[in-house]
């Protein structure tokens, strides 16, 4: 699934260094990024489809776990971010970089 945040009024694309750093202060933030452009409309469960919000499990942050069936979903799954053990906050940091550069510079 490809998201386009600039057509997304919930999805806020950075337009600026400080911008960037207010909007992603920490992997939390950067998290609760993810969650929202997964699914915009509130969580709903890949493997029974039930709709709510999901449990949190405060030792595994990026994963949230659906309270009908409890199947855990990783925010990063499905992306280039998935099994990874580089925080959340550095893989935007350079996503943030490689989309904002002036081409030819």
């Amino acid at each position: 699934m490809v998201i386009d945040v600039l057509e997304r009024s919930d999805l806020p694309f950075p337009r600026s260094l400080p911008e960037f750093q207010r909007l992603f202060p920490d992997d939390a933030a950067c998290a609760s990024y993810l969650e929202r452009a997964s699914w915009h409309n509130g969580f709903v469960c890949a493997r029974c489809g039930a709709i709510g919000e999901p449990y949190r499990i405060a030792t595994r942050p990026g994963v949230l776990r659906c309270r009908k069936c409890r199947c855990d979903t990783s925010l990063t799954a499905g992306t280039v971010m998935e099994r990874t053990h580089t925080p959340l906050s550095v893989w935007f940091w350079a996503a943030y970089l490689l989309t904002s550069q002036m081409p030819g510079i």
